[in-house]
């Protein structure tokens, strides 16, 4: 990089600090006080850690390994911490030298990395907050954790990171990558800023064909991008004690589940119930909402049906006569995926771009979801070709509706339509297994 070019992003990468400076001010102060409202704790290892700031345990577990063996996985949030921890146990079994940052940047992701970090960790794996993107906070991180490589779950975009990583010489991978419609837009417009960032990305290993011609228009060379399935596509872990547990608090029998859903989808899966109710008895409804601050409206809206709920995160057990199961804990959706008959997957209806399809298909289940699945495009392309999962038209609300209720009728009286959604499912998922091992093992060629 020339003379000129430096000077004109350090200049960029000034004002950017000083706009994200700001920010972060004003969110630390909107934070403490909902904390303070809440009767909350404030946990000022995690805010240390934001700014490159470690605690004496996470030095220490540094210390016991060189720096040139340590990757650093980052995953943003709950839904790609499955992820970031499934690399890194694949990373492990190739090449068991290896020791592993995992980051987060959530509370909730924080805590379902640590319940596994806490089994499946070796002594000087660490689990840490990914820093805030300011130079002093990143160039901090890097210098004290040392990693000899820095891998990224799916699109974590932040200029000063990636800059100071290429500047320390540590390459910087984006694995299960994808890019929407309106990132490319917005990466495009303030291309002045991040034009010189996407050349920095030692490599992109894009979801799809698609998503790798939108990281080639947002900047990255295009010998630095290669096609992978998404890293979704496996077969979970069976955790039959966990599923014992459940199967004794819904009752077992017949389960019409709600996965993942957004405010609106659980009147849609109500009105589903109460109508095939009279033709399946048995039938019980169990839904499982995205964000656990929607449950008193779900609350309220099984009470307008007549119906009574039981909910799961207070310990409640379920009354004679229940047929409603909110299950708002975190870790055991893929649990009730075992112990359902047919499964809607949310964010597809009242809401765009959808939460993940592939869990439940890849253990065999009749799903249907609704049009808006934009943030799966290539899972919903690999999945509708082989007839494996049924998704429903745009249409006006009501007749969207109508046509979710149908296809889950469908599924819970019909055997043999249910059974064959089921089997094509799981032959779809099956087919693209193993992307995430062959990522795994041309990053650490990569960085021998």
């Amino acid at each position: 990089m020339d003379k000129q070019c430096r000077k004109r992003t350090y200049v960029r990468m000034l004002i950017y600090d000083l706009a994200l400076t700001v920010f972060f001010i004003l969110s630390s102060v909107v934070l403490v006080f909902r904390v303070l409202l809440k009767g909350g704790q404030l946990r000022f290892s995690h805010f240390f850690a934001r700014l490159g700031f470690y605690s004496r345990k996470v030095t220490d577990r540094i210390d016991l390994t060189p720096a040139g063996e340590r990757i650093w996985i980052h995953a943003v949030s709950l839904g790609e911490v499955k992820i970031a921890l499934d690399m890194m146990k694949e990373m492990k079994r190739q090449d068991p030298s290896k020791s592993f940052i995992i980051s987060v940047s959530t509370q909730t992701a924080w805590q379902s990395a640590n319940e596994v970090m806490l089994t499946s960790a070796g002594p000087s794996d660490v689990l840490t907050f990914y820093p805030l993107d300011l130079a002093f906070s990143v160039r901090r991180a890097i210098r004290h954790l040392k990693p000899s490589a820095i891998v990224v779950v799916e699109t974590e975009i932040w200029p000063n990171f990636i800059l100071a990583a290429s500047e320390y010489g540590i390459p910087f991978f984006l694995v299960n990558a994808r890019l929407s419609d309106s990132s490319v837009r917005g990466y495009t417009y303030l291309s002045f800023l991040f034009r010189d960032v996407f050349n920095r990305i030692s490599h992109v290993y894009a979801q799809s064909a698609m998503d790798a011609d939108r990281f080639k228009r947002a900047g990255v060379p295009e010998d630095c991008i290669s096609v992978s399935s998404s890293f979704k596509f496996g077969i979970p872990k069976r955790n039959p004690d966990k599923e014992n547990e459940l199967r004794a608090w819904t009752g077992g029998g017949p389960i019409l589940l709600g996965g993942s859903i957004w405010p609106g989808e659980d009147v849609l899966l109500l009105k589903a119930y109460v109508r095939l109710k009279p033709v399946i008895p048995e039938l019980k409804l169990v839904l499982v909402p995205r964000h656990s601050s929607t449950v008193p409206a779900i609350e309220r809206h099984v009470r307008k049906f007549g119906l009574n709920s039981c909910r799961r995160s207070h310990g409640q057990q379920p009354v004679p006569g229940t047929g409603v199961y909110i299950c708002d804990t975190s870790g055991e959706l893929s649990s009730l995926y075992e112990l359902s008959s047919a499964v809607f997957v949310g964010k597809t209806v009242s809401e765009h771009g959808g939460q993940n399809m592939i869990e439940p298909c890849a253990i065999g289940k009749p799903v249907v979801v609704g049009p808006y699945t934009e943030n799966f495009r290539q899972v919903m392309k690999d999945l509708l070709s082989e007839d494996a999962i049924v998704q429903i038209l745009e249409a006006d609300a009501a007749e969207m509706e109508e046509a979710v209720i149908k296809v889950i009728g469908r599924f819970l009286t019909e055997p043999d339509f249910a059974s064959a959604y089921s089997n094509r499912a799981v032959a779809a998922v099956e087919k693209r297994v193993g992307s995430m091992e062959a990522c795994a093992r041309d990053i650490i060629a990569r960085i021998a």
